[in-house]
């Protein structure tokens, strides 16, 4: 049989992708937050001060698993050492309801057992890599690692 692409609709079957998720998902040992760094929602309360509110779109609270790839290439801007990674997180969330992902966002870091450095730093999202990938949406960020979270 020869494939082609009308062969190929419905290949990612509801029943497909339940089979498929455990895969990826169990190499997603880290956990972290991606999260919209332009605050809203500033208010003033007497004796507290000014607070705000971030925009999470992923892993509220930094609970979010995630797979996390640190990308062999490094680059050098104005004497500080910058490096991509990619991050995979789960197709069905914890994501927030009506937030989209957008190339600005950032990435905190919690926890990673196997690479515990990733902790220490702030990530800025360049692109969001999302093709037709059913079991997993994944982001691409860079971090200056001058810049520590």
């Amino acid at each position: 049989m020869v494939l082609n692409r009308t062969s190929l609709v419905g290949v990612f079957t509801p029943e497909f992708v339940a089979m498929a998720k455990p895969s990826p998902q169990s190499g997603m040992v880290a956990k972290g937050e991606i999260f919209d760094p332009n605050v809203s929602g500033a208010t003033w309360a007497p004796g507290v001060g000014m607070t705000v509110t971030k925009t999470t779109w992923y892993g509220a609270g930094g609970l979010g698993k995630m797979r996390i790839q640190p990308l062999q290439g490094t680059g050098n801007t104005d004497g500080d050492w910058e490096q991509g990674v990619l991050v995979s997180v789960p197709i069905d969330g914890p994501f927030t309801p009506g937030v989209e992902a957008r190339v600005g966002f950032s990435l905190k870091v919690s926890s990673s057992p196997l690479n515990p450095e990733l902790t220490k730093y702030l990530y800025t999202c360049v692109e969001v890599m999302d093709s037709s990938n059913p079991v997993e949406r994944t982001l691409k960020f860079e971090v200056n690692h001058a810049v520590s979270a």
